[in-house]
This record gives C-alpha cells, sequence and structure tokens, in this order.
C-alpha cells in the first residue's frame, strides 16, 4: 500500500511469522508501530477474526504518530524468531531526510519476552541527498528518505544480506513515489551493537523508473542481481 502525504491509517505489511500474524503501520491520527494479530501460536480463524485483538509488539513503540521523531515503519523481515529487521520509511518531510535518527534499516532482538532495537543502518543510504533520474525533471530531483519493502536471506557465513527499495521526498507533492533505487547491504545476525555494525553500508544495486513495489517472499530463491528489481516489483 503506497503513502500519500496524510498516511492515513495505512498497514504497510502483513505476514504470519512463528503463528503470528505481524502488520506494520503508519498514519498522521494513530500509532506508527508494528503490531501482532492474536497471540504466539495461534492465526485467527473465520470463526475468531472478529474478536482477535491487534496489539503491539512488546517494545515497540506506542507513542502517536504526530509526535516528533517517531518512527514510520513498512517493510518486515524475520531472520529467525529472535531477530527482525524494519524498514523505516522516514516521516515524509523534505527538510527532515538528513537528519532522522530512525530512518533506514532497523535491527530489533527478543530478550525476555520483549523486542528492543539494537541499532539502525543508515550508512550508504543517502539520506537527504538529492539524485537526478535520467528523463526526470531537475526541479524534482529525489531525496532518499528511508526504506520500504525489503526481503533478505541468511547466509551460510552467519551473516544476512538484506535487499530494500528506498522510501524517497522531493517537491512533487506525492512524497514515495519518486523514481528511487535498489540497495542491498549485509549484517552480522550475531551483533547487537551499533559499534560492531559501524563498518556495515549500503551500496546502490541499481536507481529504479517506479516506486510501485510490493513485498517479496523471502521463502523464494534469491534471483541473481539483474532480476531483483523484477522480483520486488
Amino acid at each position: 500500500m503506497s503513502a500519500k502525504t496524510s498516511r492515513q491509517s495505512a498497514h504497510r505489511v502483513a505476514l504470519p511469522f512463528a503463528s503470528r500474524s505481524t502488520p506494520a503501520q503508519a498514519s498522521s491520527n494513530g500509532i506508527n508501530t508494528v503490531y501482532q494479530v492474536g497471540t504466539a501460536g495461534s492465526l485467527p480463524t473465520l470463526a475468531n477474526a472478529s474478536v482477535i485483538p491487534i496489539t503491539i509488539l512488546p517494545g515497540f513503540p506506542t507513542g502517536l504518530a504526530n509526535a516528533a521523531g517517531v518512527s514510520n515503519p513498512f517493510g518486515i523481515w524475520f531472520a529467525d524468531t529472535n531477530t527482525v529487521y524494519i524498514a523505516d520509511e522516514g516521516d515524509g518531510t523534505l527538510a527532515n531526510a538528513a537528519t532522522s535518527k530512525v530512518a533506514g534499516l532497523q535491527k530489533w532482538s527478543l530478550v525476555k519476552g520483549v523486542w528492543q532495537l539494537d541499532y539502525v543502518l543508515q550508512n550508504g543510504l543517502g539520506l537527504g541527498v538529492s539524485y537526478g533520474v535520467p528523463g526526470y525533471p531537475t526541479s524534482l530531483n529525489p531525496e532518499t528518505d528511508g526504506l520500504r519493502n525489503i526481503v533478505g536471506k541468511v547466509n551460510s557465513d552467519g551473516t544476512v544480506t538484506i535487499y530494500g527499495i528506498t522510501s524517497t521526498v522531493s517537491l512533487n507533492g506525492d512524497q514515495g513515489a519518486d523514481p528511487n533505487k535498489l540497495l542491498a547491504i549485509t549484517d552480522v545476525l550475531s551483533n547487537l551493537t551499533a559499534s560492531g555494525a559501524a563498518s556495515e553500508q549500503f551500496i546502490t544495486l541499481d536507481t529504479l523508473d517506479t516506486a510501485k513495489f510490493c513485498a517479496a517472499s523471502p521463502s523464494r530463491r534469491l534471483p541473481r542481481r539483474r532480476s531483483l528489481r523484477r522480483w520486488l516489483y
């Protein structure tokens, strides 16, 4: 679901994991965070869906969306039962793109039943840096505001590689709808500190000509670089 400037109660991603449905939401009048549908070990059924509670995952933000510096979660990828990566798309404000502390790729770990934010990966993302796109008006040159959809794979050496589509901001009046980029980053799965991830950096694989992408299933075989654009489309 694409975000408009008004961000009216938009549920970004919903996926089942560990027998629980996990959606992210961004809105202008609610709470931008990650929710769980039901409780661990069970998924809603047609018979009980109307009474299943939707609650914030323990440890995730509970502040109102209109507060300063809040997170704007979009894509979700679970590396394992205790590690989840969250794509934060930024707040859609041109003046804030270069200074956000939460936009980019957030890493969260489950500790004693509560999720905690380990760090945010931003190096190489180019937050707030204007870039040109062939055939696109220079007056509308976009800036990267964060990340939207992500997908990843667990590597045999204890790292994970995550591919993501950037969120954009510009003067076009439809934040997030500019030509964006396909990026990748490799993270050490067991690392829990920002200092341990200090050398990790996003690399740009391609600059795209559309922002209409949908989440891809991490269970699918990861394609070669040339077909990643089609896979995430």
